[in-house]
């Protein structure tokens, strides 16, 4: 289920009881943005993204309504978030990665097993770390709604259909959602 900027994003409670599954993308958004406002640096621009995207995820991630937002990761998601800030911060990696541990640590990491990655119907057309937040979802029914917050449009197709997951691209639905609210 695509996120739709129309909706009250109270409406979307139920897909947040579990906790937000993050990709890669929005979690380097999250820390490259952070960096940068810390040390006046733009490494965001390295993965395409702007200072405005950081500011409309963290006003999003503020506005979802639950007592305690728990954020979700894989370890698949971990690695490479760790390649893409290895790459991208180069001789700065170490004092990247120092800022990010306390706040990383706060992220809940669930297991995924390879077998059921490399087995899923959807094995050739997704990068592992979505791969794998794919598969943490399906024995997750607990409540039987997920979020998942992507940098990928092809998720938002793939999963569409999917009433008990709630797809958001960090750009095209977070910033969006961000400056419908701000004349709010």
């Amino acid at each position: 289920m695509k996120f739709d900027l129309a909706e009250n994003i109270f409406n979307y409670k139920r897909f947040f009881r579990e906790g937000l599954f993050i990709d890669t993308g929005p979690l380097m958004l999250l820390f490259y943005g952070e960096y940068d406002k810390k040390n006046g640096t733009n490494f965001l621009k390295k993965e395409g993204y702007e200072s405005i995207h950081f500011t409309s995820l963290i006003t999003f991630l503020k506005g979802i309504p639950t007592t305690r937002l728990k954020l979700i990761i894989t370890p698949h998601v971990f690695t490479e978030f760790y390649k893409h800030a290895e790459i991208d911060f180069k001789n700065k990696f170490n004092l990247f990665f120092n800022e990010c541990i306390n706040h990383l640590l706060k992220i809940e990491e669930k297991p995924v097993n390879k077998d059921n990655i490399i087995t899923h119907k959807n094995f050739m057309e997704f990068e592992i770390g979505e791969l794998s937040l794919f598969c943490l979802r399906e024995p997750l029914h607990h409540s039987k709604f997920h979020s998942i917050i992507h940098h990928d449009n092809p998720i938002c197709g793939k999963l569409q259909k999917d009433k008990n997951i709630l797809t958001i691209h960090d750009i095209n639905h977070v910033y969006s959602w961000y400056l419908s609210n701000l004349n709010k």
